[in-house]
C-alpha cells in the first residue's frame, strides 16, 4: 500500500511541480506635483524588502499556482517608520472533460496602502488632498484591504460554439476610522456576473456576445456600508474578432450600459444609459532565437466606476503596454495610458470634474546578472490636467517616481517540467501567454487540435527521456539549465545537433538568396562526377 502511494505521488509530482523562494530589495523616490502634507516637501523616498514564495503544479488537466509576499517599507520623511503590506494570489484551472473547463482565482493585498497623503480629511489632525493619492508615496500608516476573487466556466458545445459564464467580487477600502478620522477610501463591495458565447465564423474570424451585470455598494466616510451610495447596471455587448497572424488578434466591441444609481445625497434613484465602443489589438509572438514580444493596444469610449472618482463615469481611453525579451538576459517593458472623463455621476464627482484628464506611462528594464539574480529599473510618470469650472486649463500636475530593485530567486523544489508561465526570472514569461481567437480550439484549451493529437502520440518513454536528460531527448537551453541545477547528468548531443542543423538551414537560405555565392562554391569544388546508378546523369552526354 505504501509503495503504491509513493508511486502515485511520484507520478503526480513528475507531471510538473516547482517551489521558488525569492527576495527583492527596492528603493523608490517620488517627485510629487504638490507638497506631501503640511511641513513636508514634495519629495518622498522609500526603501523596501519583499520576500516571496511561489508554488505551482501542472498535471494532466490541472494547474495550481499560489504565491505570497509581505512587503516591509521604511518611509522618509515620516513619523511612521515601518509599513507592512501582505500580498497574495492563487489560481486553479481544471479541465474536467475535453468540453468543460473550470477556473478559480484570487488576488489580494492587506496592510498599509502606499497612499501619498495623510488619511484624515480637512478639519482633522492633518492635511489631505485626494489628488495626491494618484501620485504615489506614503506619509502615514493607512490600513487597507483589497481582495478580488472569481470563478469561470467554459463549455465547448461543438467545433464552432463555446459557452462561458463567470462571477467575480471585489472588496476594497479601509476599516472603521478613529474618533476624529474620516476614511479616504470607504469600504466598497463590487460584485459582478456574466454569461457569454463565442461562435467561430471561419478559422480566422469569430463573433462573441456577452451580458455583464455589475454593481457597487459603498460605505460613507464613517464606514457604514450602503450609506455612500451605489448602483446596479447591465451591459450587453457584441464583439468581432479576427486573427491577423499567429499570436496576433484584433477585436472591435460595441455595447450599452443601463444602470440605476443612488448618489447618497437624499435624491431619488437616477437612471443612466451610456455607450460602450472600443477596439483592442493583442499580441504574443516568439521571435527568432531567444527573443519574444507581447503587448496590447486599446482605444475606446467606455463606462466605468472609480473608487477614488465618480460612481459612474463615461471615459475616453487610449493606451499601449508591452514587453520585449531581447535575449535571455535583457527585457524591456513600457506602457502609456491617457483618459478623459466625459461624464461623471456620484462618488467624488467634484474631484473628477476638476481633474478630468490624466496621462501616465512607464518604462522598465530588467537584466539577469546571473541565472537567478537580476537588477530592475523603472520610471513611472503621471500627469493630471486640471481645469477650472469653466473648462479652461488651470494647471498641469506632473508626478514622477523612479524605482531601482535587486531580486534574487532560489529554486527550492523542482520535479518534472516547469509549469508554463511560472518562471520568476525577468523576461522568461514573455511570450508564454498565448493570444488566440475567441471560439477557437486554442482559446478553449490553450493549444490547437493538432498539438493535442501530437501530445497524445507521445509515449511515456519519451517523456521519461526528457525527464532524465538522455541524449535523444528533445531539450532546449532552459531544459538543460534546469536539469543541471537539479544535479542531473545532461548530454547535449541532440541539442547541439539541432543547433548545427538550424545553422545549416540558415546558410542554405542565404545561398538561395545569393546565387553568385553558389557559383563561387561550385568553382572552388569543381564539377561533381555523375553518381553510379544515376540514369539521368549517365544519359546526358553530348555527341561530337
Amino acid at each position: 500500500m505504501l509503495a503504491a502511494a509513493a508511486v502515485a505521488l511520484s507520478s503526480i509530482l513528475a507531471a510538473g511541480s516547482v517551489v521558488d523562494v525569492g527576495i527583492k530589495g527596492e528603493a523608490r523616490t517620488s517627485f510629487l506635483s504638490a507638497d506631501v502634507a503640511d511641513g513636508f516637501g514634495n519629495t518622498l523616498s522609500a526603501v523596501g524588502l519583499t520576500p516571496t514564495v511561489r508554488a505551482a503544479y501542472q498535471g494532466q488537466g490541472l494547474v495550481l499556482d499560489a504565491n505570497y509576499g509581505p512587503n516591509l517599507s521604511l518611509i522618509y520623511p515620516s513619523s511612521d517608520y515601518f509599513l507592512l503590506m501582505h500580498r497574495w494570489g492563487g489560481r486553479v484551472d481544471w479541465t474536467a472533460s475535453p468540453r468543460l473547463r473550470l477556473s478559480v482565482d484570487t488576488t489580494g493585498a492587506a496592510g498599509d496602502l502606499d497612499a501619498g497623503s495623510a488619511v484624515r480629511e480637512r478639519g482633522g489632525a492633518g492635511a489631505s488632498n485626494l489628488g495626491q493619492v494618484l501620485g504615489g508615496g506614503n506619509l502615514t500608516q493607512f490600513p487597507f484591504l483589497d481582495i478580488v476573487s472569481g470563478a469561470d466556466a467554459s463549455y465547448r458545445y461543438d467545433a464552432r460554439t463555446t459557452l462561458s459564464a463567470g462571477i467575480r467580487a471585489d472588496i476594497t477600502g479601509s476599516p472603521s476610522p478613529g474618533e476624529e478620522e474620516q476614511l479616504i477610501l470607504p469600504p466598497q463591495f463590487r460584485p459582478e456576473a456574466n454569461v457569454g458565447a463565442a461562435y467561430l465564423l471561419t478559422p480566422t474570424d469569430s463573433l462573441q456576445g456577452n451580458l455583464l451585470f455589475k454593481s457597487a455598494i459603498i460605505a460613507d466616510k464613517r464606514g457604514v456600508l450602503g450609506k455612500g451610495g451605489g448602483y446596479v447596471g447591465l451591459t450587453p455587448s457584441l464583439s468581432y474578432n479576427r486573427t491577423l497572424m499567429n499570436g496576433v488578434v484584433a477585436t472591435g466591441r460595441g455595447g450599452w450600459l443601463t444602470a440605476i444609481a443612488d448618489e447618497a445625497r437624499g435624491r431619488d434613484f437616477v437612471l443612466v444609459g451610456l455607450p460602450l465602443v472600443d477596439g483592442r489589438l493583442q499580441a504574443s509572438v516568439n521571435l527568432s532565437g531567444e527573443a519574444a514580444i507581447e503587448g496590447t493596444v486599446l482605444f475606446g469610449v467606455t463606462p466605468s466606476s472609480d473608487p477614488l472618482g465618480g460612481l459612474i463615469e463615461e471615459r475616453i481611453t487610449t493606451g499601449v503596454q508591452g514587453a520585449w525579451r531581447v535575449n535571455r538576459d535583457l527585457t524591456l517593458t513600457t506602457s502609456a495610458t491617457a483618459f478623459a472623463t466625459l461624464f461623471a455621476l456620484g462618488g467624488n464627482v467634484e474631484l473628477t470634474q476638476e481633474s478630468s484628464t490624466s496621462v501616465g506611462g512607464s518604462f522598465g528594464v530588467a537584466y539577469n546578472l546571473t541565472e537567478w539574480v537580476s537588477v530592475t529599473g523603472e520610471a513611472l510618470s503621471n500627469m493630471r490636467v486640471v481645469s477650472d469650472k469653466f473648462g479652461a486649463l488651470s494647471e498641469l500636475a506632473p508626478d514622477l517616481t523612479v524605482v531601482v530593485g535587486l531580486t534574487g530567486t532560489f529554486n527550492a523544489f523542482h520535479e518534472g517540467e516547469r509549469p508554463a508561465g511560472t518562471d520568476p526570472r525577468p523576461g522568461r514569461s514573455v511570450g508564454t501567454k498565448s493570444v488566440s481567437l475567441p471560439g477557437s480550439a486554442r482559446a478553449f484549451s490553450g493549444k490547437s487540435e493538432k498539438e493535442g493529437e501530437k501530445k497524445k502520440k507521445e509515449s511515456g518513454a519519451f517523456r521519461q527521456e526528457r525527464e532524465v536528460g538522455k541524449p535523444d531527448a528533445d531539450l532546449d537551453d532552459d531544459d538543460v539549465l534546469d536539469r543541471r541545477r537539479r544535479g542531473l547528468t545532461v548530454d547535449e548531443t541532440r541539442l547541439k545537433k539541432k543547433k548545427a542543423e538550424a545553422k545549416e538551414e540558415e546558410e542554405e537560405k542565404d545561398d538561395k538568396k545569393d546565387p553568385k555565392k553558389d557559383d563561387k562554391k561550385d568553382s572552388k569544388k569543381g564539377t561533381k562526377k555523375p553518381l553510379k546508378g544515376d540514369k539521368k546523369a549517365a544519359t546526358t552526354t553530348t555527341t561530337p
